[in-house]
Order: C-alpha cells, then structure tokens, then sequence
C-alpha cells in the first residue's frame, strides 16, 4: 500500500486492530477531457450510445478507470459534449446517456490533439 499511497490513490486508516483502505482520486478535475474520451471509445463493449450508468460502474468504466463520483463524471461528459460536435450528452426524463452522431473518432486521434 506505501506506494499507492504516496500516488495518493489510496488512503490507509488505521484503527487499533486492523487497517483499512479506501480508493480515492482526488485529481479528477485534472484528468483531461480527452483521456476520458480516450478510455471510453477504447472499450469495445459501447456501441454509439451508452448509459451513464454503464459509463459509471461497467468492469474498466471511466468511471470506475478514474474514481468518479457521479457528479465528476457528468460534468466531463458534459464537457465532452460542448467540446465535440459529433458527441452528445443528454439527461432526458432521468435518462443519461452519452451519443455517437456519426462515426465514433479514432482514439489515439484524441489523445493526439492532448498531446499537440
């Protein structure tokens, strides 16, 4: 745990007869749009459209990839959505999902545009 602790992505709380561990990313704001965008179009289980709430708590989510409480998450979708104009978020009658309009982008184009 020292070395996960000194990346500060887990917290060690020690009690009298035991020791626990919490997962936490506290620079989530930090994480770029992009490398969000990047981890999402290279799951190959999301079609065109995925649920928030795939997108949340899926096996190598963005979600679960980042620590996002749900209010993280939205809000860099959102910020996906603003920044792409072929990605749409929507939040209709409590249905959240994130949209593909066209042909998903490449990937590594995405990262690239970080990077450049």
């Amino acid at each position: 745990s020292g070395v996960l602790s000194d990346l500060e992505l887990v917290q060690e709380i020690k009690r009298s007869n035991s020791t626990k561990y919490i997962i936490q990313n506290n620079k989530q704001e930090d994480i770029p749009i992009e490398l969000v965008l990047y981890v999402i179009l290279e799951n190959k289980e999301y079609g065109k459209s995925i649920s928030f709430k795939n997108l949340y708590s899926d096996y190598n989510s963005v979600g679960n990839i980042f620590v996002f409480s749900k209010e993280q998450l939205e809000k860099k979708l959102i910020l996906i959505s603003e920044n792409y104009k072929d990605i749409v978020y929507s939040n209709e009658s409590g249905i959240k999902e994130l949209q593909f309009k066209s042909e998903k982008p490449n990937s590594f184009d995405i990262l690239r545009q970080h990077y450049e």
